[in-house]
Parts: C-alpha cells; sequence; structure tokens
C-alpha cells in the first residue's frame, strides 16, 4: 500500500509514499499494518506533500523520535479489505512466484519481485538453471500475456534473446 520515509518536523509526523494507482488509496482501506508489529496504524492526519508523497500523522504517534522509528517501514492490509477487481485485474503481489515463459515456450525463470526505483515498474526474474536475478521492464511490450490461471507470465522472446547477449 505505501512506504514509510523520513519524519518531518518534531510532532511525529512522516513522508508517506503511495504505491497504490489512486495516491490517497492506502488511506481508505482501514487499519495498516507493518510486518512485525503486532498493533495496526490508524491514520490520525493526512495531507498532500507532493506528487504520491503525503504528510501522515498516525495515532498514538506524537513526537520526532516515536516517527524515526517507523521509517522504512511498508505499510499493508489484508487481502480482504482490498477491493474486488475487474476482468483482466491483478494485484502485483499475485505475480509473484508465477512462472516465467517467453513467447517462444522456453522456461526462463519464476517471477521473485515487482520493483519501482522511479522509472517504471520492473520484474525481478529469478532465471533457470542458475537463479541468476533478471530485471526487465514491466509493460505491455515486454509482457504480452499474464495468464494467473495457468500461473505464468508471458515474455517477448526478444527481450530474453538481448538479455543473454554476451557483454564485450
Amino acid at each position: 500500500m505505501a512506504v514509510i520515509g523520513a519524519a518531518h518536523g518534531v510532532r511525529g509526523d512522516l513522508r508517506v509514499k503511495a504505491l497504490t494507482d489512486d495516491p490517497q488509496g492506502f488511506a481508505h482501506y482501514g487499519p495498516l499494518f507493518v510486518c512485525g508489529r503486532a498493533s495496526p496504524l490508524a491514520i490520525a492526519a493526512l495531507a498532500p506533500y507532493r506528487d504520491d508523497l503525503f504528510l501522515v500523522r498516525f495515532e498514538g504517534i506524537s513526537d520526532r523520535s516515536a516517527a524515526e522509528q517507523l521509517k522504512g517501514l511498508t505499510l499493508r492490509v489484508p487481502r480482504e479489505q482490498l477491493p474486488e477487481l475487474g476482468v483482466d485485474e491483478f494485484y502485483y503481489a499475485d505475480l509473484i512466484g508465477l512462472a516465467v515463459i517467453a513467447d517462444s515456450g522456453e522456461p526462463i525463470g519464476e517471477v521473485v519481485a515487482i520493483d519501482n526505483f522511479g522509472a517504471g515498474d520492473i520484474l525481478e526474474i529469478r532465471a533457470l538453471p542458475a537463479g541468476e536475478i533478471h530485471l526487465i521492464p514491466f509493460n505491455q511490450v515486454t509482457v504480452p500475456k499474464i495468464d494467473l490461471a495457468g500461473g505464468q507470465l508471458i515474455v517477448s522472446s526478444t527481450l530474453v534473446a538481448a538479455d543473454r547477449k554476451p557483454t564485450p
């Protein structure tokens, strides 16, 4: 849903980066959970900061020291709190573990993560057989088909061939 960034000010506010299609969406799903923390975080105040960043004050976090303890944590919600998906829609979490197959039929590996470092979504693939990690852009050209029911994601053979060229 979102990632907690740096503390902002002295009253416990934090910069939070939204990871949802609707940037304010993370605030509408109810309590937010953090791995390793028993109690959920409830939003007490939310204000736009810039682009997909928000200033957030969580209930019970009232000073900078407490806020700094949350830096870097990922906010999540239980899947049952998420809205129903339409046809041909999916959550990125659904892609983790899918087999990656070239459109020529050649098995490539398995999706292990989806990242975004600022220039668009990237699939992290553990390749067969050696287990190296490959990063490919996640878009309609490089990934023309996603078959959730079949447990596989189809990638462009052209991309696979380019990835295997020896480096000079």
